[in-house]
C-alpha cells in the first residue's frame, strides 16, 4: 500500500505555499483511495459502518473520466430532520492524483470555527485549512476500520 511518506516534494512544500498545498492534495488522494478502493468505478451512495465509529456515508454525485464529485459526511438525525455534518465536497482529480475539498458545510454552528475561517479569508488559507482538516478525518476515518468495499454490493444510504 502507498502511504503518503513516500511523497518526495520537488519544491519547498511549506505550509501555506502552493506547493505544499499541492503535496496535501496528493497525500489526499493516496489516504482516499485506501478508504474507497476501486474508486473510479463507484457510482451512487454507499455506507461503511465501523464498530468503532458512526456510519460514513458517501455519495457520488458525478464522475467522469478524469474527475469525480462526491459527498463525506456523517448523518445526524435534528430538529429539522437530518443534518449532515461535516458535509465535505470532494473533487478527485484521477489523471493528476490529487483530491481537494471543494466546498465545506456552509454553516458553521460552532464559534471557534466561525473564527477561523473569518481569520483565513485569503483563498488560499481556506483552501489550506478545508483541506488539512481533510487530511486528519481520513486518518481518523483509517484509524476506526472505515472502508468502502466496491466489490460488494453496495448499501444504499437510508
Amino acid at each position: 500500500m502507498l502511504i503518503e511518506g513516500n511523497i518526495v516534494p520537488q519544491c519547498v512544500a511549506g505550509a501555506g505555499s502552493l506547493g505544499g498545498l499541492l503535496t496535501l492534495y496528493e497525500s489526499n488522494y493516496i489516504k482516499l483511495c485506501a478508504l474507497l478502493p476501486g474508486m473510479s468505478s463507484l457510482a451512487g451512495e454507499y455506507r461503511s459502518v465501523s464498530p468503532r465509529d458512526l456510519p460514513l456515508n458517501l455519495r457520488v454525485a458525478d464522475a467522469e473520466r478524469y474527475t469525480m464529485d462526491l459527498s463525506l459526511t456523517y448523518l445526524f438525525e435534528g430538529d429539522g430532520g437530518v443534518v449532515a455534518d461535516p458535509d465535505l465536497q470532494l473533487r478527485v482529480y484521477f489523471d493528476a492524483r490529487m483530491v481537494e475539498v471543494v466546498a465545506w458545510s456552509g454553516t458553521v454552528r460552532h464559534r471557534e470555527l466561525r473564527r477561523l475561517r473569518r481569520a483565513s479569508a485569503r483563498e488560499i488559507d481556506v483552501r489550506w485549512a478545508r483541506n488539512t482538516m481533510l487530511a486528519k478525518w481520513l486518518d481518523y476515518l483509517t484509524d476506526h476500520s472505515h472502508r468502502f468495499e466496491p466489490c460488494r454490493a453496495a448499501q444504499t444510504v437510508d
